[in-house]
């Protein structure tokens, strides 16, 4: 008793789901405009025009609705479905050789209802869901994050010069040498010879003579070359003539 039960109601299950989709299909479909366009008019239902068009034929279905106007019953011959007025336009240029009085109107949901009209809604065309296109996530190669370490390298680096040579501005030497030292020891930079130049200024004016001594020959050891090499090799010589001076006066007193 319990098995028949069961497949009766499986049964009208399977029965009633084309019903509840076709429902929920065409209420859905019909909740947007469509249009037709009107090809002509009668007092009495005429039979069904033909499309001369092939083409449009074969896409778009040509059905008789009935109207009232001006207190008379007129049968109109239309042409749809179309799901937006520009559509409807480029369709109506292509016939208005074969129909010179046609307009476009918007088709009532009781016309698309029709029958024979369903299939020429274009429901495919509203309401297909088109996936969402899949993201493509950037592929990160060695190369790539090579590049963007560098560069998050550089940009740190630019506010520690920034940094260091305000310290230099102020006279806040020792923070000064720190800064600069630190871009020397982070390798090769574009910073990394400005840097070890006025690490030596830096150290000089500290009053670290030796230590900038050393500073000055070490970029020059590294940068023998260049319009700042000159400069560099010109502070190195006013540090070295500098010590000399009170050995040779020592050495006149004697």
């Amino acid at each position: 008793m319990f098995m028949k039960k069961n497949h009766k109601a499986v049964r009208w299950q399977q029965n009633s789901l084309p019903a509840l989709f076709l429902y929920v299909f065409f209420a859905t479909a019909h909740a947007a405009e469509y249009y037709a366009i009107n090809i002509g008019s009668s007092p009495q239902q005429t039979g069904s025009v033909a499309i001369q068009d092939q083409a449009l034929a074969k896409k778009y279905v040509v059905y008789s609705v009935k109207s009232e106007v001006n207190g008379g019953l007129r049968y109109r011959q239309r042409i749809g479905f179309f799901a937006s007025q520009e559509e409807a336009r480029t369709v109506l240029t292509q016939i208005r050789k074969q129909f010179p009085d046609a307009w476009i109107d918007k088709a009532s949901t009781e016309e698309m209802n029709i029958p024979g009209n369903r299939l020429a809604v274009p429901v495919a065309t509203e309401l297909a869901t088109t996936p969402p296109a899949p993201v493509t996530k950037p592929v990160i190669t060695t190369a790539n994050k090579t590049q963007l370490a560098e560069t998050e390298k550089n940009l740190r680096l630019a506010a520690l010069m920034e940094d260091a040579k305000a310290s230099l501005i102020q006279k806040k030497y020792d923070r000064a040498i720190q800064i600069y030292t630190r871009v020397t020891g982070e390798g090769e930079s574009p910073y990394q010879k400005e840097a070890q130049e006025f690490l030596g200024v830096a150290r000089e004016r500290n009053g670290q003579l030796a230590h900038a001594t050393a500073e000055y020959r070490k970029y020059l050891a590294l940068y023998p070359a260049g319009e700042d090499t000159e400069r560099v090799r010109q502070r190195l010589n006013g540090l070295l003539t500098a010590a000399d001076k009170p050995q040779a006066r020592t050495n006149n007193s004697t």
